[in-house]
């Protein structure tokens, strides 16, 4: 379990999730909004608020024995016998809760970091809704390195009387690049081969 990092969203669902991944609530809160279409985040359901933790790679398991009894109850007498880590939902607010070696702990908003059960202010809320969650980081694409220059040709075009000099670079990503670098009209030819030579060795 980790501690909720608060940032600008400071509500009850983005801590939650940050409990649970470690990513701050503004980041968690943006998730949200991805599923809901809210820009503010504020108050989250619970099916948005599993969406989100899937994309974030956190799955999810509903349990139902537990609706209707208070977080004590559920906590030291059904969790207790259970590893891992939870979301507890009440009427009006999400707590995460570890079980852990016979240890219980909890964590929102308002405790920002894991407390133990005995010590939370919300031992009597009822709860409606307690989730399993098990969560797996999801790995972020690497950025691909810079593309450099691997080749450079030349090559000439003459269209009526005009002569363009096209330059095609080749890149280490496979991908070309084709840029006209001159174009000239009314030369002679050997006028045209003097500028040609001249530009491909500059260039």
């Amino acid at each position: 379990m980790n501690e909720a990092k608060l940032g600008f969203n400071r509500f009850c669902g983005p801590a939650a999730l940050s409990v649970i991944t470690g990513l701050s609530t503004d980041e968690t809160a943006y998730a949200i909004s991805l599923v809901n279409g809210q820009h503010k985040v504020k108050g989250v359901t619970v099916p948005d608020l599993v969406s989100a933790g899937k994309h974030l790679g956190i799955k999810s398991t509903i349990l139902e024995a537990a609706s209707g009894r208070s977080i004590y109850f559920v906590a030291s007498f059904m969790l207790s016998r259970m590893e891992g880590t939870f979301i507890i939902a009440t009427k009006t607010h999400y707590v995460v809760v570890e079980s852990k070696g016979g240890s219980i702990s909890l964590c929102d908003n308002h405790t920002k970091t894991p407390i133990k059960l005995e010590n939370s202010s919300r031992l009597s809320d009822k709860v409606e809704t307690l989730i399993k969650v098990e969560y797996t980081p999801i790995e972020k694409p690497k950025p691909e390195p810079p593309a450099v220059e691997v080749l450079r040709e030349f090559s000439v075009e003459r269209v009526a009387n005009q002569v363009s000099v096209y330059r095609k670079t080749t890149l280490s990503n496979g991908k070309s690049e084709i840029t006209r670098i001159a174009a000239f009209s009314g030369l002679t030819s050997t006028e045209l081969r003097l500028i040609g030579e001249g530009i491909i060795k500059n260039v």
